[in-house]
């Protein structure tokens, strides 16, 4: 008798130690009449609610879930039926004021007990739902992109030939005024093309090592006559900030964007702070954030005192053409704009704000070690002029007629091509030499890097300018177009493509001094 008594306590005993290590909340209530009491909680329970449980003890459970009715009928249900039921909800604890997204497993132990096993996945729908959002983003990006592309190449053909035209027009003709609102027109097109593109992270940029603080202080004085002079701009700037890598008028770009945004969300005036810092994203950072990768960064922080987002707007407020403005008010590409250059250029956003509170954006770019330097960008000029060779090579022909004739306008002699092979063979058959290589970046059969490759390799003096609308992530990040190559964007207009044309046929070849 004595044995099996020690027996028994041993056994209760190992029960207790393992109830009390679950590493899931539980409860077990007992059923009197059409109630349930509380009979016992363990470790992962007390501490998840941050309650006494031990005062709880005998509580009814239609008193201790007065705020969640239906969890009563789910512990009669269960014990009605047998079976094991699985609830998912959010649940607010009363000591905390915590909000969790809880998964309740209730088990019938017959005859009158039920246990509940709860499982915390907040963090885990946390991570469910930006997963959801970024492969939203990644799909609607790609669509941008592609629509991008084809409208771009349009443009190119539509904003030339009215730029040709206005040039055979004398400024009294009315033609000229009605083509001068086709290219006015055009010019609007293509600006949002490059928002598109910007956002499906398939524009070409043009990176470098920089300073994001010299990038705030040389947009600064823009902003304030930007936003007006109701809202006060405070910038606190980190002196020890490292450098990045990134296209400076991109950068400039996702700044005013976002002040932008601010400046319509303060209407009435308010603040507007930027600040940067050095931080380090840890892994229990990137942990809660399923795209972050941990490691150096440098943060830009954007906040304004306004009227904040509520958690449907924070969802989409990436997303191109999403806008709350009103009809009329805005084209709903700011943000997507400001989204997409972060991304191509390897960083992250995230957006914090609540109704009333304001909201906060911030950016962070990865860190690089090499000191940093922001060199003046030279500004598009009037159409130069030249009389040297050369090769076109564009798969679409509207493109390519029209490129042909901006050229030929300009003095130059032009030999076109519709591909890559098309290409080679010219500079196979052609008598005399040819001076630069102008063609497109992505064609089938032959990509443009490809063809440039082979060509520079066989004519070691050739100068390559290369034309984009669409370049690919591959492109731009995995080295199939060299960073430091010369390109021009589609769409593009007649001065700047004579400019760039201009500057690759002056600029050295390697090896000169």
């Amino acid at each position: 008798m004595v044995e099996a008594e020690r027996a028994l306590r041993e056994s209760e005993a190992k029960h207790r130690e393992m109830f009390e290590r679950l590493p899931i909340q539980t409860l077990s209530w007992r059923r009197v009449g059409d109630d349930f009491f509380l009979e016992d909680a363990n470790e992962a329970a007390r501490v998840a609610t941050g309650e006494k449980i031990s005062e709880h003890l005998g509580s009814a459970a239609s008193g201790f879930y007065s705020d969640l009715p239906e969890v009563v009928e789910e512990l009669r249900r269960c014990v009605a039926s047998g079976e094991v039921i699985r609830v998912e909800r959010d649940y607010r604890f009363r000591t905390t004021g915590q909000v969790r997204r809880l998964v309740a497993t209730y088990s019938h132990i017959p005859p009158d007990l039920v246990m509940i096993h709860t499982h915390d996945v907040t963090r885990e729908r946390q991570l469910e739902e930006q997963l959801r959002v970024s492969q939203k983003m990644e799909a609607i990006g790609q669509l941008a992109g592609g629509v991008a592309h084809d409208f771009n190449n349009l443009l190119t053909v539509i904003n030339n030939y009215a730029r040709l035209a206005m040039d055979e027009l004398s400024e009294g003709d009315p033609i000229h005024a009605d083509v001068a609102e086709i290219a006015k027109a055009g010019g609007r097109a293509a600006v949002l093309t490059r928002q598109l593109l910007a956002f499906s992270r398939r524009q070409v940029l043009q990176p470098e090592l920089l300073s994001v603080n010299q990038v705030v202080q040389g947009v600064e004085t823009m902003l304030g006559r930007l936003i007006g002079e109701n809202i006060e701009i405070g910038v606190c700037l980190s002196d020890d900030l490292g450098a990045v890598e990134a296209d400076p008028g991109q950068l400039e770009q996702v700044i005013m964007n976002i002040a932008i945004n601010a400046r319509d969300a303060m209407p009435e005036g308010g603040k507007l702070t930027i600040e940067t810092a050095n931080v380090e994203l840890d892994e229990a950072y990137a942990a809660g954030h399923e795209v972050v990768e941990p490691g150096r960064y440098v943060l830009l922080s954007l906040t304004d005192s306004g009227c904040g987002m509520d958690a449907k707007t924070r969802d989409r407020v990436f997303e191109p053409f999403f806008t709350t403005k009103e009809q009329g008010k805005g084209t709903g590409l700011g943000m997507s704009t400001a989204y997409g250059i972060v991304k191509q250029s390897g960083g992250y956003i995230w957006v914090y704000s609540e109704p009333g509170q304001g909201t906060t954006f911030k950016v962070y770019l990865p860190r690089r070690d090499a000191a940093a330097a922001v060199t003046p960008r030279e500004q598009p000029s009037t159409r130069l002029r030249g009389g040297e060779t050369v090769l076109l090579v564009e798969d679409e022909d509207g493109v390519r007629e029209v490129s042909r004739r901006i050229l030929e306008v300009s003095g130059y002699r032009v030999l076109t091509a519709a591909s890559g092979p098309e290409g080679m063979h010219i500079v196979e058959t052609h008598p005399g030499p040819i001076h630069l290589l102008l063609t497109d970046v992505v064609m089938p059969g032959m990509s443009g890097p490809e063809l440039a490759e082979r060509l520079v390799g066989s004519h070691p003096g050739l100068r390559v300018l290369f034309m984009s609308g669409y370049s690919t992530e591959a492109v731009v990040h995995h080295g199939v177009l060299a960073r430091e190559a010369r390109f021009i964007a589609k769409p593009f207009t007649t001065g700047a493509l004579t400019r760039m044309v201009r500057e690759a046929l002056d600029a050295p070849t390697p090896g000169e001094s």
